[in-house]
């Protein structure tokens, strides 16, 4: 008898320890989905302010806007406890399961475009222990060593204060979105009208032809790229590039967008007139010697001697944001 209770409150024990323990799976369950929910509502927030921030509407925003069949109440105003100028506190409120929720964001007041916009732009590494940017604004993030770099323009950035600089005479826009360069290879394969392959040199790219869209060349291997742009050229590459002192004619338009699916080699000497994308580095072929580019460069890294780089920005891309689509930048067609 003393053995069938002993199993009775056993079995008992058991059964209520396993009811406690899905009652807390349950539990934890729908603590997950609320916190999912709540999520969505803020992030659903502070894409509508940031949609306007992007478009320099202005820092101070108030709506109201139901998400997910939650009421929100989104305000947005300058932020005074960092830097009112340059960024924006967004605190979404609203009433979920009964409980009043607030949170707080915060953002730069503008949101970086896209690679040519900027003298330079880096995504995961920058050191620099000699350069200078003539005109153009730079986009930083990741690893940050900029003493020696000299400016004019603003500096873009993820981090919420600048980078110390030689020479910086722009507005900082810290607490940027996070940048990272990404290439649909088979896209651009798909859309080439030039195939070619191998290692090798491409002197005096030429493009004759009047379209809507520059020439999109495709090429598979390491391409050195030299001589005189004639013509409104594109020239994807899978694998490496060296540019060669590369300059735009001055008889007939020029203009040269390298899109590397790797690194990027420049030589010393004048310079090379292009727009340079990769997501590898931006490197050299030779470890002394200025290195030089009339247009702008963006990887994500940057590997610097310390006999520098000089950019004279080209601000074609400024003056004429249609130019994204026209050369087929990554993320513009």
């Amino acid at each position: 008898m003393i053995i069938v209770v002993i199993l009775i409150a056993a079995i008992t024990t058991i059964i209520a320890a396993s009811v406690d323990l899905s009652r807390m799976a349950v539990y934890k369950q729908n603590q997950a989905e609320r916190e999912a929910k709540w999520h969505y509502c803020v992030d659903s927030g502070q894409a509508f302010v940031v949609e306007d921030l992007v478009a320099l509407v202005g820092t101070t925003q108030s709506f109201s806007k139901t998400v997910n069949g939650i009421d929100l109440t989104v305000n947005a105003i300058p932020d005074g406890a960092w830097n009112s100028s340059t960024s924006t506190q967004i605190a979404v409120t609203g009433l979920l399961e009964g409980k009043s929720r607030t949170t707080k964001l915060y953002v730069g007041k503008r949101a970086t475009v896209q690679p040519c916009q900027f003298g330079m732009f880096f995504t995961d590494k920058f050191r620099t222990d000699l350069g200078s940017i003539n005109s153009g604004d730079v986009y930083l993030a990741g690893s940050i060593v900029a003493d020696g770099l000299s400016q004019t323009g603003d500096i873009y950035s993820p981090d919420i204060s600048a980078p110390p600089t030689n020479s910086f005479s722009g507005i900082f826009y810290g607490r940027q979105p996070r940048q990272h360069i990404v290439l649909d290879d088979a896209a651009y394969l798909a859309n080439a009208s030039i195939v070619t392959s191998g290692t090798t040199t491409l002197k005096n790219p030429t493009n004759l032809s009047l379209s809507s869209r520059s020439q999109l060349r495709y090429h598979t291997g390491n391409l050195t790229i030299s001589g005189t742009t004639t013509g409104e050229i594109t020239i994807y590459v899978s694998g490496t590039v060296n540019l060669s002192n590369v300059t735009n004619s001055l008889i007939v338009l020029g203009r040269l967008v390298v899109i590397c699916n790797g690194d990027v080699f420049l030589e010393k000497g004048i310079g090379s007139d292009a727009f340079v994308i990769c997501n590898g580095k931006v490197s050299e072929t030779a470890p002394s010697g200025i290195r030089t580019i009339n247009g702008s460069m963006a990887g994500a890294e940057l590997v610097n001697p310390k006999t520098g780089y000089v950019v004279n920005f080209n601000n074609y891309f400024v003056a004429n944001p249609d130019g994204g689509i026209r050369y087929w930048l990554p993320g513009q067609w």
